[in-house]
Formats: structure tokens, sequence, C-alpha cells
């Protein structure tokens, strides 16, 4: 069979059979010989992924050549890496062994047999069902997950043929997936080793398709070879040739630390006789011969910066870099941080003239100054977005490199250096021409450079501290990005804008927001598109690139998913809710972006239209009424009902008006209600605003917020604090403000939008219910996975809504960390659902007297916990403007996090606040072990009752014992309690914690201390 079949093929990935030859008792095969098997290398060697990935594209070659083949194709049937064959250094592989090869018309019509191996065999061969072709696929996709993960498949399961078989078959296990491998090589992985054969690609497609991930996993070419993916202990690297003589240069790079701008060096590996560098891979290159992507003017200053701390660092070390130059400056994590390569001069590069200092070519030698001069040329390169001389590369098209080259170093020899950029900083013309010295003594060191810049950036107008995303940047021309509109999926219309219609778009896998204006109104959306060009700040909302069509124009701006402030204040059928924290944190961060634009240089920006309209979640939007400050502005513009009295006047004004803006938006917030509501007319509004009329102040605010709104919406704009200001103060009194604003009335969020404090109301089919925790007289508590974290989830039924909604508002409020955070809430047809964190370590009470074996832990422990216990208690009582009580504190409502380390408190349902001095209460709440005499009365108490039940506890954890354990009912409990009895006292109790034990349990609430005291002592 296997002379028969082999006679039959000629593929240079498959092994040549030369002759044959027998005698009396075999068959001789004289074929080539190979250097060795895929299956096994001798010692064991690194090797790259693109060399991997090389070995299993030409296996599919020769497997998609047997499947051509007519008029009949051939099929393996014992496709492994034991029959794979490599030559050449490793490089060439060959298919061997077709001894179980047969064609297909005869395994259709008369064979059936199972034959292979194994680990390789697909599960209709196994099974002795009729199979095709699509066997050696199967088979193909093993070896792919071998080669990559270099181990044997099913190499966990016993060597014994039954227990593979009883995988594959009857439970349709596969190895596991790697953790490192490609999305597109692991896809195709499944796709080929699937149960169904029918699903499997054709190997010619199979072949096609590695064909371009081989290509695409060989990174670049260098001096003396390629640049290639690798995986070494489980981590993708960069496998760099080099020259041979260069071994023993490169071990110095070992020894480099860890420093954030230097490329990390592993060792370096021999293959097929090649010497190559082990490195970091890096996500992309500084330099790109590929489609250029856009890149903000706040992104550039920072990969500026980066190389120069580089530079700095390799300076102090006495190292001089040589050849510093785009193309050797490494990108990592998503393009924000920046490592330089090549550090070392290995051997003679070409193609770096254009970043080299002069006097190298005339023989001087390298000093740290050439690398100064090559840094002002990146620094050059990167704002310009050209190749430094690439006029020279247009005029000398045909001639060769070397020539292109020459050209160039006589042009930099004569001074010609590239022309200075318009519409920049002069600071960055007069730092770039100070590093192009002819004279390197004239030439600043590196850290004169990292001073001239860093004393310099507080005066441009943007942000470099602040680039946590990578934008598109319109306003400085050299880096403008312009799109084709027709790139920009179905624009749905959503509303008006400034100057026309506000659509929802899809453009490069997100979702926009598209302000689609006529081209008639160019001058005014001209001024909005150079206005949101300069500024980058997180609460501003961001222009991300224009297009044109014959008609329109178009603004492509990040897209609210939340809508504006305005329709989630005062529109829709529900009236989404949220918390007074969260009103805050919205003005707070308005406040913010105000404050950057009236601070940008070297103009203010006043934004002259601020209302909740254009307050898109927590970021300002609208600008096309904005304007740069030029001394004092007189044109009325803005909406009527947030526009200070001296723009509708139409008498001079300044920033200030944004100021007055911002505090009616801050009442507006708070009240829940649309200012001037009342009036009827503009001319209403502008009449009671005159007459100095603001909207009424409300019952509940907390002081220092009622004080900064006043002074803000003041009829004289000099009596207004300026924005920083603002933003100063709230960020001052952050902690108090938030503290005190808790409780004022604004309805608890249940809002299913993202704009509420800590619960959103989510669909229960996002949370998979596990086992049952605890069931109660309220509810079933659920351990549970949602957004791949484990969660408790409390189901409530409906008949208890009442109950549900108090927990759920008391939660809502708090932030602290020894009190259980609230995460969600849901409801199904039955069910009221809580999403809270997982206790991973029970309750308090289950610790003490239910752990099975027995938790054993010290007093030290135990006073920790009660500990932590007094400080969430202590901030429920000091809540303003009233104190909650918790009036059910005990041991089950004490949960456990953290390898029994930390303590939290649960269960609000029986928490109030206190609305006068001391309650009442007609229906007793509380457990009777732990409750406080003055609750059980039903006479009056106060938060006192919740350091009684401290005290109860704390005898608790240090007895192990349940408080009146002798007690068969409650009613014994209460006697006992309303005698005056407490559980015995402790004989080696410290008396310090004796004392403070006697005084919480104390008959007379007054006795007791605060909770504040306790948590001190």
């Amino acid at each position: 069979m296997e002379l028969t079949q082999l006679s039959r093929v000629r593929h240079k990935n498959i092994v040549h059979l030369y002759a044959t030859a027998k005698n009396e008792a075999s068959i001789w095969l004289v074929m080539e010989l190979a250097e060795g098997i895929l299956h096994k290398t001798e010692p064991p060697v690194l090797y790259s992924l693109s060399e991997a990935i090389s070995w299993v594209h030409q296996c599919a070659s020769g497997v998609a050549y047997l499947h051509s083949m007519r008029p009949k194709l051939i099929v393996h049937r014992d496709l492994k890496s034991a029959n794979l064959l490599l030559f050449h250094n490793r490089s060439l592989l060959k298919i061997g062994d077709f001894g179980e090869s047969c064609d297909l018309h005869t395994i259709m019509t008369k064979e059936k047999s199972r034959l292979g191996t194994v680990r390789w065999m697909a599960p209709e061969v196994m099974t002795s069902d009729t199979y095709t072709e699509k066997c050696d696929v199967y088979s193909w996709a093993m070896i792919l997950w071998e080669v990559l993960a270099r181990q044997l498949p099913y190499g966990w399961l016993d060597a014994s043929e039954l227990c593979v078989m009883y995988a594959v078959v009857f439970t349709d296990k596969r190895p596991s997936l790697l953790h490192n491998c490609p999305q597109v090589i692991e896809k195709l992985m499944i796709k080929c080793w699937t149960r169904d054969p029918a699903m499997r690609l054709p190997m010619k497609q199979v072949e096609i398709i590695m064909s371009q991930i081989y290509h695409d996993f060989k990174i670049s070419n260098g001096t003396f070879g390629g640049t290639h993916r690798g995986i070494w202990n489980g981590r993708e690297v960069a496998l760099k040739q080099i020259c041979i003589k260069d071994k023993t240069q490169a071990r110095n790079l070992f020894d480099m630390p860890d420093i954030e701008n230097i490329i990390k060096v592993f060792g370096t590996t021999k293959s097929n006789g090649l010497l190559y560098l082990v490195v970091e891979y890096a996500d992309g290159v500084l330099h790109s011969s590929k489609s250029p992507e856009p890149y903000t003017m706040t992104q550039a200053i920072s990969w500026i910066q980066q190389c120069l701390h580089g530079v700095q660092y390799l300076h102090s070390k006495d190292v001089i870099i040589k050849h510093l130059k785009s193309t050797n400056l490494m990108l990592f994590n998503q393009r924000n941080l920046l490592k330089i390569c090549d550090y070392i001069q290995l051997s003679h590069t070409t193609e770096s003239a254009r970043w080299m200092a002069p006097e190298v070519f005339t023989g001087n030698k390298y000093t740290e100054k050439c690398d100064v001069y090559s840094w002002g040329t990146i620094f050059w390169e990167v704002l310009a977005r050209q190749v430094p001389y690439d006029w020279f590369t247009r005029d000398l098209i045909n001639a060769t490199v070397h020539a292109q080259e020459l050209a160039i170093m006589v042009a930099v020899v004569a001074g010609e250096r590239p022309s200075l950029l318009y519409n920049l900083s002069t600071y960055f013309d007069f730092v770039i021409e100070s590093t192009w010295e002819r004279d390197p003594i004239d030439r600043p060191t590196i850290n004169m450079l990292e001073h001239m810049l860093e004393n310099h950036l507080v005066d441009i107008p943007f942000e470099v501290y602040n680039n946590s995303y990578i934008g598109f940047n319109i306003g400085l021309k050299l880096l403008s990005y312009n799109q084709n509109y027709r790139q920009i999926g179905s624009p749905i219309n959503r509303g008006k804008g400034s100057f026309g219609t506000i659509n929802k778009g899809y453009w490069k896998g997100q979702t926009v927001s598209v302000d689609i204006t006529k081209s008639i109104t160019v001058k005014n959306i001209k001024t909005e598109i150079e206005l949101l060009s300069r500024i980058n700040h997180q609460n501003i909302i961001r222009l991300l690139a224009t297009a044109q069509d014959p008609d329109n124009i178009w603004l492509i701006t990040e897209y609210a998913d939340g809508g504006n402030l305005y329709d989630f204040l005062h529109m829709g059928a529900s009236v989404a809710q949220y918390s007074m924290f969260q009103a805050i944190q919205w003005v707070y961060q308005c406040a913010r972006g105000v404050a950057y634009l009236h601070n940008m240089k070297p103009t203010p920006v006043l934004h002259r239209d601020l209302k909740s309209f254009n307050r898109t979640k927590l970021k300002i939007c609208g600008f096309g009424s904005a304007r740069e400050r030029q001394s004092d502005m007189t044109m009325n513009l803005g909406t009527p009902i947030w526009m200070a009295p001296e723009v509708f006047r139409c008498s001079s004004y300044n920033e200030k008006c944004d100021v007055y803006s911002w505090g009616i938006i801050l009442w507006e917030v708070l009240a829940r209600g649309l200012p001037f509501k009342f009036a009827d007319s503009v001319e209403q509004i502008h009449w009671a605003v005159h007459s100095n009329k603001r909207p009424p102040l409300l019952s509940e605010c907390p002081q220092v917020i009622e004080e900064l709104m006043i002074r803000c919406w003041a009829n004289d704009p000099d009596v207004r604090p300026s924005m920083t200001d603002v933003e100063s103060r709230l960020k001052s009194r952050y902690v108090q403000c938030l503290t005190t604003a808790n409780t004022v009335p604004i309805m608890v969020s249940m809002s299913k939008s993202d704009n509420t404090l800590i619960t959103k109301s989510i669909d229960t089919s996002e949370v998979l219910l596990k086992e049952r925790i605890d069931k109660g007289s309220f509810g079933t508590v659920y351990k549970a996975i949602w957004r791949d974290r484990k969660v408790a989830v409390k189901l409530i039924n409906r008949e208890q809504e009442h109950d549900f909604d108090i927990e759920e508002a008391q939660l809502s409020r708090l932030n602290h960390k020894n009190i259980v955070k609230l995460l969600a809430t849901g409801r199904d047809k039955d069910n009221l659902w809580l999403v809270m964190e997982f206790a991973e370590d029970g309750s308090l009470y289950k610790v003490v007297h239910k752990s099975n074996p027995q938790v054993s832990y010290s007093v030290s422990q135990a006073l920790q916990w009660l500990h932590q216990c007094a400080r969430g208690v202590a901030y429920l009582h000091s809540r303003l403007p009233r104190a909650i009580i918790h009036r059910d504190l005990n041991s089950k409502n004490l949960l456990l996090f953290n390898r029994l380390t930390g303590l939290k408190i649960c269960d609000f349902r029986n928490a109030r606040e206190m609305t006068t001095n001391d309650m009442t209460q007609n229906v007793v709440h509380g457990t009777p072990r732990w409750m406080a005499p003055e609750v059980f009365r039903s006479t009056r108490y106060n938060e006192r009752c919740d350091v009684y039940s401290w005290g109860i506890i704390l005898w608790e954890v240090l007895a192990r014992e349940l408080p009146f354990h002798f007690a068969d009912s409650v009613e014994q409990i209460q006697w006992a309690v309303h005698s005056k009895r407490r559980p015995p006292l402790l004989s080696e109790c410290p008396q310090v914690i004796e004392e403070l034990m006697i005084k919480c349990w104390a008959n007379e609430p007054s006795v007791r201390p605060s909770m504040a005291d306790v948590e001190s002592r």
C-alpha cells in the first residue's frame, strides 16, 4: 500500500521515494533521509511561534495536495507528529509513512477498519463509522495543538488507548485551549477538531488560512534576518536574529534591570544554525510602514518623554545607544508604554542615516550628544508624522537605498535639517533646534532636555498626564483625522444639536454620536471643531473625527449610552432614581470640566450654554455657543432657564456666566425640578432673574452646598467664585458634602442606567444561582455568579416588597469597608433580587458556633472582629443629618471575608433613620438574644440599642457560647434581660474589656457609651 501511494505523489512537503528493492523476505523502499522528526528533538530546543506555524502550514500543504489528487484522492489516515520529518535545519517539513493511507473510494466502499494512532485519531475512525478525508483534518488540528503546547495530546490520561477513546468519543473532550494562543489559530483549531466531519474545514482552506497566519506572525526583516513571535515559558516573546559573532556582547544585555522604558532581554537561542535574541514582545513599533493610525498630541508628547527617560537611564549606565531611531522604539499596553530596543550596538545597521548626528559621518566618535541629536529628530518625526528626509526618498525613487543614504549624509553634514513645524508651540521648535546644533558641545544634555520639556508642559493647551485613552486629534492640523462618511454605519436620528441633527452611528466597531450639519453653517461649526480639538479632559465629550458628504459636515464624537442629564432628571414614563451621593458627583465632575475650559492656555474657553441638556452622563457637550474669551463679550447666547442675567441683558460678560449656569444645574439636580417652571415665556424667566429671583432653597440641603449655590447664582458676577474655586471647595469638602448629603430625600436609585450611585437594576438572567446558603422569613440567600464574580443573592417574595425597598434604600446609601456592599438589584415574576458581596468565610455565628471541625481563633482575632463591627456601627450612627440604627445586630448578621480577617455588617431590613431624638415601635424588630431591653419593652429608644447588642456579641465571641443559652423560649430571654440578668462574666477576661462590656449592656441606655467611643477605645 505504501509503495503504491508514494509512487503517485510528487510534492515538496511529502517524502520522496527514490527507488525500491526486494529480497526473498521483504521489500525495500529507498527514500530521503530526514535530519529528525517533529515528534522528538534531542535535546529539546526552543523554537519560535512562527517556526511552529511554518511546520503546520507545510503539513497542511502536503495533506491538501493528497486530498486534491485525481482521479482518486488519498487519505493518509495516520497523520501524527511522529510521521512528520524535518530537513534543512528544521526549516522544511515532509509527511512520511503512508502505510495506512488509502484512496477515498476504497474507504467508502470496502474498508471501515480502525487504522491510525489513537491520540491523533478522529472519533468517526475510532467508532469504525464511515469516514472521509476530513479525518486527516482532525489529526492535523491535534498536531497543531501539540506543536504549540509542546505536549502529547491527552498526555494527562492513562497510556491506555481505551482512556483516550472514551474521552474523545463519549465525553467529546479535546485538549485544553492554550492560554497565550492567538485567537485566529484557536478558532481554526476548534473548527478542525469538531465532532461532526461535515463541519470541519477542507484541507485546502486550512492551507490558505495558515499561509496568511504565517505571514502575519513574521514580524519584520532585520539586518541579519527576520524577527518572529514566539512562546517561551508561557509568554509571548520576540526572537530577533543577530550575527553569531555578537553572542558574547549580547550577554551584556541580560544584566540590565527591569526598567519601564527599556526593552527586556531574556537570553539568546540558536535555531536552524542561526542565533536569536529573545526579548519582550511588543504590540507595535513607533515607526510603522503599515497604514498609519491616528493619535493625539497628548500621546505624542507622552512617547517623547518616555523615550527621553529611557535614554537618560542608559546614559547613567554609560551606555550610548548609537542608533536611536523610531524603528527601535517599541509600543506596549495599547500604545501607552514605549520602550527602547537595540540599545547596544551588536553590529552595523543600515538605513539609519536619517537619525544619525553629522559628526558620526565625518569619522568622529559616538558620544551621548549623538543620542541627543537622534532624540530631537524623533521628536520632529512624531509631531510631523513624516519620515525624516523623506523628500530624498521621493526625489531618488529609482536610486538604491545606499544612494539615498549617501544623499542624506551629505545633506546633514552640510547643515540641512527637516523644516520646523507651523501651528505648534515655538518652545517645541526651540527644543528641537537645540538638539540639531552642528557642534555637539552646543547641544543640551538629556537631563537638561527633561527639565526643559517638563517646565514648559504646563503652558501648552492640552493635558499630557491625563491621557487614559488614545483618541483622534483634529485640532493640530499636522495630526488631523478626516474620515470617509461612508464608513459610518446607518446613522439613526436621535434629536437636534447645536446646528443640525444628532444621530447614533457605528464606526470602527464602536457606537458613536454623529452631529450632521448643513455645509452652509460651516463658519459656525468650524468654531465647535476647533474648540473640541483643543480639549482633552475626562469630563468633556471627546471629538473622534470629522467627515463630509456633498451637503453636510459630520462631527463624530463619543456616544453617551445614558443620554443627557435633562432627560434623566425630567423625562421618561418611569423616572429613574438616584442618590444624593450621585447628584453631588455629577455636579462635581461638571465643575471639573468647566474649570478645565476656563484654565485653558493661551486663551480660556467659555461654554456660554451650560445646561442639563448638555450634561451627558459625566461629560459636557454642546460647544456650538462656546468661544475663546476675548476680553469681555456682549453677544446673547445660551438657554434662558440657565442663562446668567448679564448675558441676556447683552452687557459685557466673562467666564462667570458659566458659574451662574452651574449653580442653576446644581439646584436642578438636587431638587429634581425644572428651574423657573412657573414661567410661561422667556420674558417671564428673564424678568424673574433680572428681579434677582432664584429657584427656592431646599429644606434639607446641606449648608455647605446651599452657601455655594447662592454664591454661584449671585446677580453680580464679581461675587461669584471662579470655577476653579468651586471645584476645589467641593474637593476639599468632598467627604463632608457626601456624608451630609447621603440622606437628602432624592429617591434611591433603581435605574437601569449607569447614572446611579450603587444599585442598578439588572436582568436576572445575568445571574447564575448556585447553592442555597440560608433561608429565613425574609428571603432565601444563594451563592451565585454574576459577571464572572462570586456574589450572594437574596431572593425576596414580591409580597414583601416594602421590606425589600427598605433594605435596598439603606444599603444603597452606605459606603464603608465594614458594611456589605449592595452591587445590584433585579426582579423576576416571583421574586425581588438583592445582589451583594459574597462572604467566602460565612457568618461570625457559623465560625463561633457551627464550624466542624471547630475553627480556632485567638482573643486578639476576636477583638479585631469586634473592632471592625464597632467601626461599621459607628459609621451608621454618624450619618447626617440623621443617624441610622441597625436594630438587629447579632453574630448571624456579621459576615467574614479574606480568610477570617475582614468583617462586614449585613441585613439592613430592620434598619431605620432616627427621625426624632428617640424612637418607639409597635412591632418589635430584632433577635431576642441580642435585643436591648428598651426595644422589646416597646419603650422609646435610640442608637444605644445597637451598643447593647454589640456588648452581647463581644461576650459571645470571647466565651464561644450562645447568649442566654439556658433559655428555652423568647419569653425566658426577655424576662432574664428585664430582670437585669446578663451572661456570666469571664474568668480570664482582661479588665478593660470586661468594663467596656458591662457599660455596653447596661440596663439604662444613657449609661452606655456611644459607638464612636467604643471604637476609639
